[in-house]
């Protein structure tokens, strides 16, 4: 397993590095640890876009402009790694990744929130190249969860937009989908705030009142009864 750890300020990276080594030993899990601050922002950029990793922690104080080009290198990897969002604040995460609860942790750091988010990483690492499987003219087709941005309903319609801007086509509810999604595979990954969309939060840059922009600056439109007053 490979970690990375990029974070706003030395502090954070070595009580991140800290909590890992504790529940590593505890766990009986192995991993190599890259560890970055904000002080070595050229750094940070160039190792998001070069190396591979299975888990990131990922702090969202970081500098917008780097905490942007750094998800985009994230989003852009063949086999994209869990990550794992650092905020002192709540406010901070809604705007970037909506209600999931799994993908974040919160400052101060705690020690119980860090351990169940770091067990549920290794969960889903290992679990990964989660499938969704349908039907296009009667052929059954399997595609990889992590590469879909979002899935889209139009009337019968469910169109896939996956990440290299490639679409494709079958016939279902999305309803149904999310359905297969979270309770067949497991996968909490997907947000649903408009009837006809579900978002791999991934691909998510910012979460507005009335709509969620994505990494590529493409904007999806958020029902009323999710917008904020």
């Amino acid at each position: 397993m490979r970690i990375a750890i990029y974070a706003n300020d030395y502090e954070t990276v070595i009580q991140i590095s800290e909590l890992l080594d504790y529940f590593m030993k505890r766990m009986m899990v192995e991993a190599d640890i890259d560890c970055l601050s904000i002080e070595k922002k050229e750094e940070i950029l160039i190792n998001s876009s070069q190396e591979k990793y299975d888990l990131i922690y990922l702090d969202l104080q970081i500098t917008n402009s780097i905490l942007l080009e750094v998800k985009k290198n994230i989003s852009e990897q063949e086999q994209m790694p869990f990550v794992i969002y650092i905020s002192p604040e709540p406010r901070y995460l809604e705007e970037v990744i909506g209600n999931n609860k799994i993908a974040y942790i919160n400052k101060p750091l705690k020690k119980r929130t860090f351990e169940s988010s770091f067990r549920e990483a290794v969960k889903i690492v290992s679990e990964k190249d989660l499938f969704f499987e349908f039907k296009n003219r009667r052929k059954l087709e399997k595609i990889r969860l992590e590469d879909v941005k979002y899935f889209e309903s139009d009337g019968r319609r469910i169109i896939i937009h996956f990440k290299d801007d490639k679409i494709n086509v079958f016939y279902s509810r999305l309803d149904d989908v999310e359905k297969i999604i979270k309770k067949e595979l497991n996968c909490e990954c997907f947000l649903r705030k408009h009837k006809s969309f579900l978002i791999n939060y991934n691909y998510i840059y910012k979460n507005q009142r009335t709509s969620i922009i994505l990494l590529d600056g493409e904007s999806i439109p958020i029902s009323r009864s999710y917008q904020k007053n």
